[in-house]
């Protein structure tokens, strides 16, 4: 019962106050405009260059995250954004985001070079599935433990880790709703693209791109808001704490 207590109380307070931050920092629904063009062009540039084109890549991926981060940290911390900060936030978590990538790319080569191969086909799907939704668990907190605590490389990894074990049903349970209901949202996308129908094809086909890459980056951006206000109230509290603080 007490747990049941924890999620509602929990979320309760995390929900209102997601609500608030994300009509504070509409900048997290046009942020978008500005890394599509910037991957594209660092896409380019990687494959001019054969020898160095993986390192360019996992670079411009890795300043992509550090800015997002920056703008979702300040934002959880109560900060105002603005474009200065997408700015200056390119740089802020680059070498965690680069280390951790290359850390998940060698290990993804070594399980697809010597793991899978030697299998055959059927467990081959087994294992691929068994480990993407493994990696998916078991890393699932990783991104606030990269840009809310001071761990990198593999201590942010096995922080992330322990922060799951403790607080297994307060966090997996919202994101599980979450997910299911990004999931039941984007089953509305083929529906709603018939408002477009009347216009010409050229038309019709950017004004759908522009509305749902504004429509992706509102739900993602409002769940990443959640997750960092979630991350940061399970890690600095306890259970008992938090349902002391709520219901008195």
């Amino acid at each position: 019962m007490h747990i049941l207590y924890d999620l509602y109380y929990t979320n309760r307070d995390v929900f209102k106050r997601t609500n608030k931050l994300m009509a504070e920092h509409d900048i997290l629904m046009y942020v978008g405009l500005i890394y599509i063009p910037f991957l594209w062009i660092a896409n380019f540039v990687a494959q001019s260059l054969p020898l160095f084109g993986g390192m360019v890549w996992f670079l411009a991926v890795a300043m992509v995250l550090s800015d997002y981060f920056y703008l979702i940290d300040l934002a959880t911390k109560g900060y105002k954004t603005g474009w200065k900060d997408v700015k200056d936030g390119f740089m802020v978590f680059t070498r965690k985001m680069f280390n951790i990538l290359f850390i998940l790319w060698v290990v993804n080569f070594g399980v697809n070079l010597l793991i899978l191969p030697l299998l055959p086909g059927f467990l081959q799907v087994i294992v691929a599935l068994l480990y993407w939704g493994g990696s998916l668990l078991l890393l699932n907190a990783l991104p606030e433990v990269l840009y809310q605590k001071p761990h990198s490389d593999i201590e942010a990894i096995k922080y992330a880790w322990e922060f799951q074990k403790t607080n297994l049903a307060p966090w997996y349970v919202p994101n599980v709703i979450m997910i299911a209901m990004l999931f039941g949202g984007s089953l509305l996308i083929g529906p709603a693209t018939a408002l477009f129908s009347g216009l010409p094809a050229a038309l019709a086909s950017a004004g759908i791109t522009v509305v749902l890459l504004i429509l992706a980056q509102l739900a993602v951006g409002y769940m990443m808001l959640y997750r960092g206000l979630l991350f940061n109230k399970l890690d600095t509290t306890s259970r008992q704490r938090r349902l002391m603080k709520m219901t008195h």
